[in-house]
């Protein structure tokens, strides 16, 4: 029983995270990570959106620079050792 409370309370906690980051399509977000010892993501990204993955949520990002993509989970957005500040409205030309 108490294995499914702590099932359903991780879902609420995630829910929440995927509401409260509310990402717009298009947006420029400066993304830092500060608590990484290795591989810290620092720059300016435009969101891209959702990709569903196996029990997570992907937030898919694209680099300013280079134009390569990154994702992050609701995980990330959790533990606070990501922080994503939005920027601007994207500059971008419709295809």
């Amino acid at each position: 029983m108490t294995e499914v409370l702590s099932e359903v309370s991780v879902r609420m906690l995630l829910g929440l995270a995927v509401k409260r980051a509310g990402f717009t399509k298009g947006d420029v977000y400066r993304i830092v990570q500060t608590e990484r010892a290795k591989y810290q993501i620092n720059g300016d990204f435009i969101y891209e959106g959702i990709a569903k993955g196996n029990d997570r949520t992907h937030f898919m990002f694209r680099s300013l620079r280079g134009s390569w993509l990154i994702s992050f989970t609701e995980t990330d957005l959790i533990t606070g050792e990501t922080s994503f500040r939005k920027l601007r409205q994207a500059d971008r030309k419709a295809a």
